[in-house]
């Protein structure tokens, strides 16, 4: 993971910018204009020896700063595929470890607002309804990829079958709506 960071595309065609302060990066999401949400892995092997080794968490990256600030630590597991929602809430999943589940956590303002257990872990978080109030994510298996729908009201986690066509269409939503 050391090797991962986050690029910034320009329309210019001038070659990607990498952004400083990104290594590990698991997934990225915009936060309005102004920044970026990152969640990064923990730095192991020779990067861990490093003067400042990453911490596992959630960051945010404020594009007028170009700087990275952490705003929750995940401890020993590893957070994934943020996914902004409304009111600056951002969604995203903390992967399964040891006889720890899988959850999602919806973060905003200081902290984590909901914790919602999954019984898979999730590839990615493609969607949100316009509300914020349900979402959707992959979960990779032993029998292939399946849809999850969570609905962040109810706290609860619903298995959709696997459809191709849907997933190309939400993963090319322009605002990564439902």
């Amino acid at each position: 993971l050391e090797e991962l960071a986050v690029h910034i595309a320009r329309p210019d065609g001038t070659d990607p910018e990498i952004l400083l302060e990104t290594e590990n990066a698991t997934g990225v999401a915009w936060r309005g204009n102004e920044g970026l949400w990152v969640t990064r892995a923990a730095s192991s092997g020779a990067a861990a020896r490093r003067p400042v080794p990453v911490e596992s968490g959630l960051y945010l990256y404020d594009l007028s700063a170009m700087q990275t600030k952490k705003v929750w630590a995940a401890g020993t597991r590893t957070p994934t595929a943020p996914l902004s929602l409304s009111d600056g809430r951002v969604a995203f999943a903390l992967q399964a470890s040891g006889s720890s589940p899988a959850e999602v956590i919806v973060w905003q303002d200081q902290g984590p607002q909901l914790r919602i257990p999954v019984p898979h872990n999730l590839y990615r978080l493609v969607a949100a309804d316009r509300t914020g109030d349900r979402i959707w994510g992959v979960t990779l298996r032993d029998d292939g990829p399946r849809f999850v729908e969570i609905d962040l009201a109810e706290r609860r986690v619903v298995d959709w079958a696997w459809n191709e066509s849907a997933y190309r269409a939400v993963g090319s939503s322009p605002d990564g709506r439902a």
